[in-house]
């Protein structure tokens, strides 16, 4: 599930959807909700854009790596990586996000959060959106026709 919006801050709607067969959960999608600030994306800025995890946040991280929900660092901001990654009783992943140090999107990973991923054993997926992959900002019609 990306995006914890549809989970009340008591997290009652938690374990009704981990009932229903909830694994994996990424906090935000792009933008703030009770849980943690989104990285909104924007090129040539960090991702340190604003605060991390709520303390409904750090609640729900711990109830779901109590449920063994994974958490996907995907969509969150520097701060809120940092505040998943001070509670470590799961490996840290990010389903889909890219090095900071090849494309300088605010929605990428800094060195010393791929780092903290490593030390962690958890892993990092590609997001193939040429937005994440490339430093310049291409035109999309020059990319669909070559």
């Amino acid at each position: 599930m990306e995006g914890a919006d549809a989970i009340d801050t008591d997290l009652d709607a938690l374990h009704v959807l981990y009932r229903a067969g909830l694994r994996s959960l990424g906090l935000v999608w792009g933008r703030p909700n009770a849980f943690a600030e989104g990285v909104a994306v924007h090129f040539q800025r960090s991702p340190d854009t604003g605060p991390g995890l709520t303390e409904a946040g750090r609640e729900l991280v711990r109830a779901c790596n109590n449920l063994r929900i994974m958490i996907d660092v995907s969509h969150l901001n520097e701060r809120g990586f940092w505040d998943v990654a001070a509670l470590p009783d799961a490996p840290l992943v990010a389903s889909h996000s890219n090095a900071y140090a090849l494309c300088p999107s605010t929605r990428n990973l800094t060195d010393p959060q791929l780092d903290a991923i490593a030390a962690s054993d958890g892993m990092v997926g590609l997001n193939f959106a040429v937005n994440f992959l490339v430093r310049t900002r291409p035109r999309m019609q020059a990319i669909l026709w070559k």
